[in-house]
């Protein structure tokens, strides 16, 4: 039923008005303290760097990131000394590793490649000859402004390289604003099939992320029926490189917990596997608690977590790791079957970098102690194919697992 319609002067008395305001007044400021309230342990955890002095950082760290690019040691060592030089400038008003606990101003610095990036027209599609001998042709979007920020990335499965006709029947709002590059599959079977899918995909990966800037929380894969079940793979392999899969088809047998790390959606038909992607969430860069079996030897890496030493192929059962971090005590606990040692890249959203850490590895307790450091920051850079998304300044390795008991 719905509520009745009370007739009202249009003027109220002068009392009745301020009671009003006041009402309305005291609304909105118990709104803000809740607001400020529930934001302030993650501000606390990771404070905002003032822009100013995240400017200090942009040159050097950018520098270090086109030297490399470059295979340039010299340049490499100067832009080092550069980035040394701008902590030092920054010591008195970030001491120790405060000044790693500024996650986006580093992700930024390291995007930012002091802003020299290489021509790229929106609203094309370029062809490149990559130094592995392929060619590549991917659409650059109309509105890639890589000075701006970065685009998001559709990596499309396909049979073969992507032209203007294909593009063109890609809704007109992801050929506005997303890269969209095909990964190439092949007509093989079993392991062959897998290893070729592989290296298209990982290079046209490590070639992308060098000539544009790509946003590295909304990497999207894309694929129909006869190649569905392949590009699943993969992403589980590695499932904190992408952000989601859309999919026509099946996804096929692959492990319940790399799966639950991607937003994942199956379509019936290509245009919907587009549409969902347009709406797709981002993807959750410092997860502190996840599940995953390893597949594959070279494929070690999940989030913050290296597996350096385990056996995925013992007869009767697999490797897998099941990570939690709690900031609050500043506790990891790993528990882990057939996984012998790790690594750990670690930043002050995980956990508490200026105190102890206490490591329960399948039940055993230790306590650790890490340094942070900007060099450490760009080897992650490298090793997760130029995340700009990830950030850890601290790392700890070679940590034992012992058996479970």
């Amino acid at each position: 039923m719905e509520a009745p319609v009370t007739s009202r002067s249009p003027y109220s008395p002068l009392a009745a008005r301020a009671a009003k305001l006041k009402s309305v007044v005291m609304n909105r400021i118990l709104l803000l303290l809740t607001a400020l309230l529930l934001a302030g342990p993650a501000m606390s955890q990771v404070p905002e760097m003032k822009s100013t002095d995240a400017k200090k950082l942009l040159k050097g760290v950018g520098n270090w990131v086109l030297a490399d690019f470059a295979e340039d040691p010299a340049d490499k060592l100067d832009a080092r000394d550069e980035v040394q030089k701008a902590l030092d400038g920054l010591a008195k008003k970030y001491p120790g590793a405060e000044v790693y606990r500024y996650l986006d101003a580093w992700g930024e610095a390291l995007a930012q490649r002091a802003g020299k990036y290489p021509k790229a027209k929106g609203g094309k599609l370029a062809s490149d000859e990559t130094p592995w001998g392929r060619t590549l042709s991917y659409w650059v979007p109309k509105n890639y402004k890589p000075k701006d920020g970065g685009s998001p990335l559709v990596l499309w499965f396909r049979d073969s390289d992507l032209s203007e006709d294909d593009v063109a029947a890609i809704p007109i709002e992801l050929q506005a604003d997303y890269v969209i590059a095909p990964v190439m599959v092949p007509s093989a079977e079993g392991e062959e099939l897998l290893t070729a899918a592989r290296l298209s995909f990982f290079i046209d990966f490590i070639w992308l992320s060098k000539q544009l800037r790509i946003d590295r929380n909304r990497v999207y894969v894309l694929a129909d029926s006869d190649h569905a079940a392949i590009a699943a793979k993969l992403c589980a392999l590695a499932p904190h490189a992408v952000a989601g899969l859309s999919i026509v088809g099946e996804e096929g047998d692959l492990p319940a917990e790399n799966m639950a790390m991607i937003a994942m959606n199956k379509s019936d038909s290509l245009d919907d596997a587009w549409a969902w992607v347009k709406d797709a969430p981002v993807r959750n860069p410092y997860p502190t608690e996840f599940s995953a079996e390893l597949m594959d030897i070279q494929f070690g890496r999940v989030h913050w977590v290296h597996a350096r030493k385990f056996d995925p192929s013992l007869e009767g059962s697999v490797a897998k790791i099941n990570v939690k971090a709690d900031r609050a005590s500043n506790t990891i606990t790993i528990d882990a079957e057939n996984v012998y040692q790790v690594d750990l890249y670690l930043n002050d959203q995980i956990v508490d970098l200026s105190k102890p850490i206490k490591i329960v590895r399948n039940g055993q307790e230790i306590e650790v102690s890490t340094n942070a450091g900007f060099m450490i920051v760009l080897e992650n850079y490298r090793t997760t194919l130029f995340d700009t998304g990830t950030v850890y300044p601290a790392k700890y390795s070679g940590i034992d697992i012992p058996p479970k008991e």
